[in-house]
């Protein structure tokens, strides 16, 4: 836990964790996003690689004696024990809030091979990854809200693509994986 800290700026302690972003951090990510080339339907043509992989990067090294495996499997990101994790990681310009959403884009009958869902913000600047929470796979589905495409929330933000949104409050603290383990 010594790259990792509250950040000051949280809403609630212990709500999110800060990851300070360094330089073979930003390496690497530029190095397996080159790899991976822009994946076909990308609204971002390729930009939000960077985003998600510093965000796996972040979630790898914070779940002790985790496996990274996105390189080679495409359907999750990470291997924890029986955990089959995929992460999930926005932009954001500052710490993100409790009534921020956490989103899994795709169609309503998305089948996914993962059983953990890890979601993280990425600064803009690509200085720090927040990790703002975890959840299991049947639990998000069960709880997240599917909104279509071009649809807007209670907030007026308009969503770019179809998929599934929950609130980060609604998701279990980043440290609670770690003593369930």
């Amino acid at each position: 836990m010594k790259y990792f800290e509250e950040d000051p700026s949280a809403e609630s302690k212990g709500r999110v964790l800060r990851y300070k972003i360094k330089g073979k951090d930003i390496d690497k990510a530029h190095k397996m996003s080159d790899e991976m080339g822009i994946l076909p339907n990308s609204f971002t043509r390729g930009v939000g690689r960077m985003v998600g992989f510093l965000g796996e990067i972040a979630v790898n090294r914070f779940i002790p004696r985790s496996r990274y495996v996105g390189n080679k499997v495409f359907k999750y990101d990470i291997v924890k024990g029986k955990n089959k994790i995929e992460v999930k990681s926005k932009t954001c310009t500052g710490c993100p809030k409790e009534h921020y959403v956490a989103s899994v884009n795709g169609p309503k009958n998305i089948d996914p091979a993962n059983n953990v869902y890890f979601f993280t913000r990425v600064s803009k600047d690509l200085r720090y990854v927040w990790i703002v929470g975890w959840i299991t796979t049947e639990d998000f589905f069960e709880r997240a809200v599917f909104k279509k495409k071009n649809e807007t929330d209670e907030e007026g933000f308009v969503y770019r693509v179809s998929g599934y949104h929950i609130k980060i409050k609604d998701l279990e603290m980043p440290e609670t994986f770690i003593r369930k383990d």
